[in-house]
């Protein structure tokens, strides 16, 4: 769907996404899950306009017990035949980027620990990067608008002309 299909009629998710609470609980589905799904449900709860699930979402990936297999670096690229939508999920993996490294920076890591700031300045952690691909991904030529707003705010959506996305829901600890 488009992300003005999704904002037109933000209930048909409920029906896509029903049940995502237990799923995300069931280690099967943890199992078969994929980074790229889980940025498939941001782009679709972002559109929306379901900022909690943005939170949700967001917090499975980051908490995702298969680290390794989980990392954003290793994300492929969907090649995504609609302009819009490849130019939105490639803002949200470089968005998550920004907020997975300010978690790091906090101390809170991948495994729920916590370091304190002596031991982050002893043993630093490896900062999260996007994959390469995001980078050559074009922004869009005309502005989409999937927040109702004007306002401009320097993030990686409007560097893609994408208006009125909100990654903030992405910072919660």
């Amino acid at each position: 769907m488009t992300p003005l299909q999704l904002k037109q009629d933000p209930k048909i998710l409920r029906s896509r996404q029903d049940g995502i609470f237990q799923l995300r609980c069931i280690p099967l589905f943890q199992m078969r899950d994929t980074p790229l799904r889980s940025v498939y449900r941001l782009y679709e709860y972002m559109c929306a306009g379901y900022h909690s699930q943005v939170q949700y979402e967001t917090e499975y990936f980051y908490f995702h017990p298969d680290t390794a297999r989980w990392t954003l670096e290793k994300i492929p690229d969907p090649q995504d035949d609609d302009d819009q939508r490849y130019a939105f999920v490639a803002s949200i993996i470089e968005a998550l980027v920004a907020a997975f490294n300010w978690r790091l920076s906090l101390g809170l890591q991948r495994d729920r620990s916590r370091l304190s700031f002596a031991e982050m300045s002893a043993h630093p952690v490896p900062l999260n990067r996007a994959p390469k691909w995001v980078a050559f991904v074009p922004p869009l030529p005309e502005p989409l608008d999937v927040g109702g707003t004007t306002e401009r705010r320097k993030t990686p959506f409007e560097a893609r002309n994408i208006l009125g996305a909100n990654n903030g829901h992405m910072y919660s600890i």
